[in-house]
């Protein structure tokens, strides 16, 4: 019934599956936190908005696997409540986002080359000094 309902909710806010190029969408920070508020106080819960980042970014990766296999009977319930609100090519969907700036990609060799030339992710030691 959650997961129903945060699809439900997330149909309210496109800026959620749309490819963010500028780092620090706000309007996708905001929608995060104004998800996260609603399906906290929905439920009782006590998501953080990282934790909202990951669900999202779970369901757009769930999308993006059935979207080509749509008779699958498995999780039909699921795709056809998403398939009302999420593009219909997977192409228009990001498969990931940069953790640290928000920028999506539409692969992980795209992302790595991000985390690698911004923010130095995967020089270390150098970046971050020697062992001795």
């Amino acid at each position: 019934a959650i997961i129903m309902d945060l699809l439900d909710q997330m149909k309210d806010f496109p800026t959620l599956w749309e490819f963010h190029r500028e780092p620090n969408n706000p309007d996708y920070a905001e929608a995060i936190k104004k998800l996260c508020t609603r399906i906290n106080e929905k439920w009782s819960l006590n998501l953080s908005t990282l934790q909202m980042r990951c669900s999202i970014n779970r369901v757009l990766n769930f999308y993006r696997f059935m979207l080509p296999c749509k008779k699958i009977k498995m999780f039909k319930e699921y795709f056809d409540k998403c398939v009302k609100f999420l593009p219909s090519s997977v192409r228009d969907i990001p498969l990931k986002r940069c953790a640290h700036c928000d920028v999506c990609y539409i692969n992980q060799a795209h992302l790595k080359k991000h985390l690698t030339d911004v923010h130095d992710y995967l020089k270390w030691p150098s970046s971050y000094g020697s062992w001795s």
